[in-house]
Formats: C-alpha cells, sequence, structure tokens
C-alpha cells in the first residue's frame, strides 16, 4: 500500500525529522477541556506547585484553571511506510468525546496529510485507553467497521492481556472494549508486541508501565537524531518536575512512578525529542535550578513543511 502523498501540511511547529523519518503530531484533540478539578485528578499537586505551572505554562490552563490539553496521535513516516500511533479520542459520538463535549478530527488531520484510511499501513497504540482507540471504528449498525481496514494492528502484549480481562470495564463512564478492541482481534492482522521489537526501520518498541500495566512506547532514530514517545507515562509537565506525581487513574502508580524517573535519568539534558500524547508540543526534559522541566523544542530543530 501507498505510504501517501500529502498535501497541504499541518504546521512545521508539529513535525520534526530524524533523517530519513518524519513524525508528524496530529490532533485528534487541541486545547480539549478536561471535566474533572485537576486537584482531583492529579491530587498530590500542592496549590503552590499549581500556581508555577500555570505561570510556565499558561495554555495548559483554561479559564476557570483546569486542565487544557491535547489528545495526540502521531504519523511516522520512512521510505515507503507509514504509522499511526494511537487513533485518538474518536468522532462525537464515542464516548470519550462525549465526555469532554469535543469530536475528534484525526481522519481530516490525515487527509491533510494525503492519506486516507485505507492507506494507513500499521497502527501502534501505546496503550488501549479509550482516548488512544476512538477511531479504530466508524458508522452505525450494520455498517459499522474497521477505520483502518487494511493496517495491520500492534498492542503492547501485556496491556492486550489487561483489557480483556472481563473486570477492566468495572467503574467505566462507557463501554470500549467489545466494540474498539475486540475488532481489532477479529480482522486477523492484530499482532502482539514486547519490549526491544523493531516495528519498522529505526521504531522500536520500550516498555513504560504503570499508567496501565502494558503501556509502552516508541524510540525512534534516524539520521544521528533521537525522540521517545511515551504515550501517557507523562500526562503532564507536573510529572515531569516531580516524578512522584500521580494521576487518578493510572493503573500501577509505583510502576508509574518508576517509569518517569527511569525516562528522566534517561533522557534529562540529552539531545532527545520528547514527545507526549496531551503535551502542547515537542519538547526537550531540561535541567532547571528548580529540579527538572519540560521545554518547547527550539523552532530551528523542526522539520519545515
Amino acid at each position: 500500500m501507498s505510504a501517501g502523498t500529502r498535501s497541504t501540511p499541518v504546521a512545521a511547529s508539529r513535525r520534526i525529522r530524524l533523517g530519513e523519518l518524519e513524525i508528524v503530531a496530529l490532533a485528534d484533540g487541541a486545547a480539549v477541556s478536561w471535566p474533572e478539578p485537576l486537584s482531583e485528578l492529579f491530587p498530590d499537586v500542592t496549590p503552590e506547585h499549581w500556581s508555577g505551572l500555570r505561570a510556565r505554562h499558561p495554555e495548559l490552563f483554561g479559564t476557570a484553571g483546569g486542565w487544557r490539553l491535547d489528545v495526540l496521535c502521531y504519523l511516522i513516516r520512512g521510505p515507503g511506510w507509514n504509522l499511526l500511533v494511537d487513533t485518538g479520542m474518536g468522532p462525537a459520538e464515542s464516548g470519550y468525546s462525549a465526555f469532554v463535549g469535543a469530536a475528534g478530527s484525526l481522519p481530516r488531520l490525515l487527509a491533510t496529510e494525503g492519506l486516507r484510511p485505507d492507506q494507513v499501513e500499521m497502527v501502534f497504540f501505546t496503550h488501549l485507553h479509550p482516548d488512544h482507540i476512538g477511531w479504530n471504528r466508524v458508522g452505525s449498525g450494520a455498517a459499522r467497521g474497521l477505520t483502518f481496514d487494511r493496517a495491520s494492528y500492534r498492542v503492547p502484549a501485556l496491556d492486550w492481556e489487561t483489557f480483556q480481562d472481563p473486570g477492566i470495564e468495572a467503574g467505566a463512564a462507557w463501554p470500549f472494549v467489545a466494540d474498539l478492541i475486540d475488532p481489532l482481534a477479529a480482522s486477523g492482522r492484530l499482532g502482539l508486541v514486547a519490549a526491544g521489537e523493531e516495528i519498522r526501520p529505526g521504531v522500536t518498541v520500550v516498555e513504560l508501565p504503570g499508567h496501565t500495566i502494558g503501556h509502552a512506547g516508541l524510540a525512534i532514530v534516524g539520521g544521528g537524531r533521537e525522540a521517545l514517545l511515551c504515550g501517557d507515562a507523562f500526562l503532564h509537565p507536573a510529572q515531569v518536575e516531580r516524578a512522584e506525581v500521580t494521576m487518578l487513574r493510572e493503573m500501577d502508580q509505583a510502576a508509574a512512578i518508576a517509569t518517569r524517573r527511569r525516562v528522566l535519568d534517561g533522557i534529562v539534558d540529552q539531545e532527545v525529542v520528547f514527545l507526549g500524547s496531551h503535551f502542547p508540543d515537542f519538547g526537550r526534559l531540561r535541567s532547571t535550578a528548580e529540579g527538572v522541566g519540560w521545554t518547547r523544542l527550539a523552532d530551528e530543530e523542526r522539520a519545515l513543511p
């Protein structure tokens, strides 16, 4: 299948190049307002820390002080191939989109990159939470089917096992496994992956457990440059500044903290581009007078459209 021909591209600010590889951030949800108070979602953050974060990253706070976040998917392109990472929050009728009061726009964003859904060759999931699988299927009734109907699918094996547990939806605001996860296996194109597997040239699975039991990311290397796609291992700059900051819905908080500390130990002050699923931009993790912080990638390090 074709890697697609790009038409009108997204802004250069959401695009980087690593040698022959190109990474494009696609905001399925842009500046989405989270409906729950930040103090409940991240209960370890003090009011003083929130005040400092608001000063450093005002774009992440709504008018009432709530969390304003992007819901990002990533398109990675190499010579003759393309790879989509996560499928976002989904159309207006999806459970997550209804929860946040906004509809996703992934198919439209892919179209700006010259890709129809049937031209997406592989989809990798960092994990199987609803805001990462929302566009897995489209349509209704007998016409409902896989959006990326020719793609192969790659899921961290431990996350697949976790989300096959019949109790996984206990307490969930809406059901999602039977509709958005199980059809991946029924397609006959599902592959379960583990840390260390190279799923495309220069793109290797990295184990990042905690947010979910089998959560994973991607180490991306090309042209002497490196990027680490962390998914939801870090949800907010608060967790960069203090790795011990937990999030209410992390499945294994101790493992999540250990993962963040391991990532920080490995890439702080290194020339590794940091990619998160809910951060506002490409970034770096840098030492600061107070400890560690997230900073935007410099303009000169970005690929031109």
